[in-house]
């Protein structure tokens, strides 16, 4: 049955009428929100003139989505315009032959009519014994089934798509060989797939929408008239639910004329919108895109994989995240990631490549974790239990400070999962002091205290040393008192006076335990252990055979009242640059260090803390205002985390981008024949005038 044979209330529900409410659907792969909004209403009575200005029209490319207003009549292609039009012939763009001979307005008995007049007349040639023309015959079937379906006469007055080509040069090949039958030849395009389903979209009435979202947003440009959408509808689902939290997802339907404009891409011949690539199409933009400058097409094939090569690397320049064997997993991943890091190791039984999620974990806490693949396999079951007490996979394992046992997670975390464990545990047991935990840990001279702003004096107990056994042996000596102090109120049960010092100053975050990585923040550990020794603690090792000492020191830090009183008087007397610079100079809490000097015992640690916040709370004559050497970044950002930085192989992409689209626009002027003809007119001027001249 025919799209001009189907019964009205069909019709209807297929051409999909747009003086009816339109509605907004937020799409997430388990359900959507959806907003009723207005679609604007067309006039189907405009005049000849009206039309002849729409179809000369040009979408501005240089219009923000914020100007987008659907009643500033700014429309690219009136949605009306494959119903009324010039009086011209309408003839595919995409022959030269006169196809049907009627009028563009022509209505649905005019195109019939044309049509059997049309096929009779190529009947009766080859009933008479005249070589019948296939080719013929394929041009008039092929423009009938564009006319004479509303979608698709809509789609191709619109944006110049006609997935029937294909179809069209495929019936060519074969030839004559093939009968006259029409409804074999193009029954499989006569019925429209059930795409009832696909309302999750956006219209041009809600462009703010589009701007107000802080993550990369992935459009699908489709149409209920493509049966190439419809194949790809169960890939657009798989790709959803694969990237469902890392990316917002929206839909918008070749009935959105105005929006839809906005995404195509322009022929630079004819300045018609089109999608050059067919449909589905994809483009991505960035959640600092304003305009349609910055909108990223996807140009590659259609699958799943390609898709997800294009979104992960091309637009939100994800991390890879890499397969490690069980031999070179400890070499290759966990000592080359560097102490300062906590490692997690995710155990697959597929081998596929990491999901979104994880991916975009490596690249937002990418300061604290890195990660590392393993393909779990049956023969290394007993090897992955007895050195991480995994027995089974999919699992995720955390390994933090050394001799703690690993935090395992068994299944496949879902995005909010993943960010609360990867929040959690995203420093040490005991923290290390590092230039992005500084301020966190009140361990800084320009910062304050965990407790809070107005908190005066406050602590910090640091062991430093050169990452290897001994230090890992004193950073155990120091999880184990804090770890005491933590839990000293719950062992004596007696009310907080019964704490020590030490403890007490713990429970009210007046005292924080962490560790310095003396090799590597060497300058900072000379600093704050200024002794003879001080070479067994900070910097590398000077020779092979050079012991590591680790030692543990307190820095007391304190606001005094008068001090900052002066600062903020300071504050009121303008912000000049002399003034500025005075104010970060004294806008500083003077430092005191003391040296635990005796052996790395929990009990003696323990009263030593307590003995030095008692005093220090009690002494207040002692003050030493000086910047500290700053912490020293353990990495630099690499090119892959943010947009900004590009790395060569970006470059070179883009690069190859510019190339193809120069190209698109010469392959657009040669295959238009007005701007030929207006070639071959010049040329032929200029050869006139050159032969007139030397007469």
């Amino acid at each position: 049955m025919s799209q001009a044979d189907a019964p009205k209330g069909e019709n209807q529900q297929l051409t999909g009428d747009n003086n009816q409410g339109s509605q907004l659907a937020v799409h997430t792969c388990k359900g959507k929100q959806v907003i009723p909004v207005s679609s604007e209403e067309h006039n189907e009575q405009d005049t000849d003139e009206e039309q002849e200005e729409s179809d000369h029209s040009e979408f501005v490319p240089s219009q923000t989505l914020s100007s987008m207003d659907p009643s500033d009549g700014t429309e690219p292609f009136s949605q009306n315009s494959s119903e009324t039009g010039s009086k011209g012939i309408f003839t595919l763009a995409h022959s030269n032959l006169p196809v049907l001979e009627v009028q563009r307005d022509a209505s649905a008995e005019e195109i019939d009519y044309a049509y059997h007049k049309k096929l009779a007349a190529i009947k009766s040639s080859r009933n008479n014994g005249k070589v019948a023309h296939f080719s013929n015959y394929l041009q008039v079937q092929h423009a009938f089934e564009i006319l004479s379906d509303p979608l698709r006469r809509r789609d191709y007055d619109n944006f110049e798509q006609d997935e029937l080509q294909d179809h069209v040069r495929d019936l060519q090949k074969q030839g004559e060989a093939l009968d006259f039958q029409i409804h074999t030849l193009w029954e499989p395009f006569k019925y429209y797939p059930d795409l009832s389903g696909l309302d999750v979209h956006f219209s041009a009435d809600n462009l703010n929408f589009l701007q107000d979202r802080n993550e990369t947003l992935l459009i699908q440009i489709y149409s209920i008239a493509s049966r190439n959408c419809w194949k790809h509808e169960t890939d657009w689902k798989h790709l959803c639910e694969q990237i469902e939290g890392v990316v917002n997802i929206g839909r918008v339907e070749l009935g959105e004329v105005k929006l839809a404009s906005y995404f195509a891409s322009k022929n630079w011949a004819t300045g018609r919108k089109l999608f050059r690539y067919g449909l589905p199409a994809y483009i991505a933009i960035p959640p600092d895109c304003k305009s349609d400058k910055c909108i990223v097409r996807y140009r590659g094939i259609l699958t799943i994989d390609g898709l997800l090569k294009w979104i992960t690397t091309d637009i939100l320049n994800l991390p890879q995240i890499m397969y490690y064997s069980p031999e070179t997993l400890i070499t290759q991943f966990i000592k080359r990631s560097g102490p300062h890091k906590i490692k997690v190791v995710i155990f697959s039984t597929t081998g596929e490549r990491a999901n979104l999620h994880f991916r975009k974990a490596a690249r937002d806490y990418w300061e604290y974790f890195s990660f590392s693949l393993v393909l779990w396999q049956e023969t290394d079951a007993r090897l992955w239990e007895n050195r991480f007490g995994v027995r089974s996979a999919p699992a995720m394992v955390l390994l933090r400070d050394p001799g703690l046992a690993p935090i395992i997670f068994y299944g496949k975390p879902n995005a909010s999962m993943l960010v609360n464990l990867l929040e959690e545990n995203k420093l040490h047991v005991l923290p290390q002091l590092r230039s992005i935990t500084a301020q966190e840990l009140g361990c800084t001279e320009s910062g304050y205290s965990v407790a809070g702003k107005t908190e005066q004096t406050w602590y910090c107990t640091i062991v430093s040393g050169r990452p290897g056994l001994e230090l890992s042996r004193a950073r155990a000596v120091m999880r184990d008192v804090k770890n005491n102090l933590t839990t000293e109120d719950l062992m004596h049960n007696n009310g907080p006076d019964s704490l020590s010092t030490a403890a007490l100053a713990v429970k009210t975050k007046r005292m924080v335990l962490a560790w310095l990585d003396g090799a590597f923040q060497k300058q900072i550990c000379l600093f704050y252990l200024n002794s003879p020794t001080v070479h067994d603690t900070c910097g590398e090792k000077a020779f092979p055979e050079q012991i590591d000492v680790p030692r543990v020191f307190m820095v007391r830090y304190r606001r005094h009242p008068k001090d900052q009183e002066r600062i903020l008087a300071k504050k009121s007397q303008g912000n000049s640059f002399f003034n500025q610079l005075l104010r970060e100079r004294e806008d500083l809490a003077s430092q005191i260090v003391a040296v635990y000097t005796e052996e790395l015992i929990i009990e003696k640690l323990i009263s030593w803390i307590s003995k030095m916040i008692e005093e220090g709370d009690r002494e207040d004559s002692l003050v030493y205002i000086k910047k500290a050497p700053s912490l020293i970044p353990e990495e630099q950002r690499s090119g892959w985390p943010g947009y900004p930085q590009r790395n060569v192989v970006h470059i070179m992409q883009g690069f190859a981008d510019s190339c193809k689209d120069l190209g698109i626009v010469v392959e657009d002027f040669i295959k238009e024949p007005r701007f030929m003809y207006t070639v071959a007119i010049l040329l032929a001027s200029l050869c006139v005038l050159l032969f007139t001249s030397k007469r």
